[in-house]
């Protein structure tokens, strides 16, 4: 098996490097980045913090059926694809699968593949004010419908980014994730959604 037809990783697995990290100290890291990214509501770039956090560690954690694939996390990863003429997109992370050089230098015999684009995910700001009246609850539920409200304009850029990854990479389905402040969306893009859609910039 090699990277670009192996499965992603599973997290079930990493009883061995979670050994030295607690979960306790882990969970506290999150919030506090949360909460600075919470207090910088009206830019985006302050929830890339506790988002990049939360894809190391699930990289770092994760146990690949494969021991000679490990996963990685590129922020800014570019994607480009030719309909007509070129598209070019940079989603805010894009997570791979890749073979580990340091195999080959242990002598295993590993040939080297393009690495498999595992999912993208793509952050946006809330235009929810945070407000410490309001309980944990009350400000989520209001984060949620903003989240739901501003979804189907940002959806144009998702698909162009998917269209891209499927340009690259023959699989039948490809996973996106959205983001508002502490709100996650997953979305599942299959090929045939695109016969004809796009309409290059």
């Amino acid at each position: 098996m090699n990277a670009f037809t192996a499965p992603l990783p599973d997290p079930s697995g990493a009883d061995e490097p979670m050994l030295t990290i607690k979960r306790q100290a882990i969970f506290g890291m999150l919030i506090t980045f949360f909460d600075y990214a919470r207090r910088n509501w009206n830019l985006e770039a302050y929830n890339y913090l506790p988002i990049n956090f939360i894809l190391v560690m699930f990289a770092i954690t994760s146990k690949h059926p494969d021991p000679d694939v490990v996963l990685g996390v590129n922020p800014q990863g570019c994607l480009e694809a030719t309909f007509g003429k070129p598209i070019r997109t940079t989603p805010d992370w894009t997570v791979s699968l890749l073979q580990k050089i340091l195999s080959l230098a242990l002598g295993r015999a590993i040939v080297q593949s393009k690495p498999f684009l595992g999912f993208l995910w793509e952050d946006k700001k809330s235009s929810v004010d945070p407000d410490d009246k309001l309980s944990v609850a009350e400000e989520f539920d209001l984060v949620k419908q903003a989240a739901e409200n501003a979804i189907p304009s940002d959806l144009e850029q998702l698909r162009r980014q998917a269209m891209c990854a499927f340009f690259h990479y023959p699989v039948d389905v490809f996973h996106t994730f959205l983001t508002y402040r502490d709100c996650f969306s997953l979305f599942i893009f299959e090929p045939l959604q695109y016969d004809g859609w796009i309409s290059p910039e």
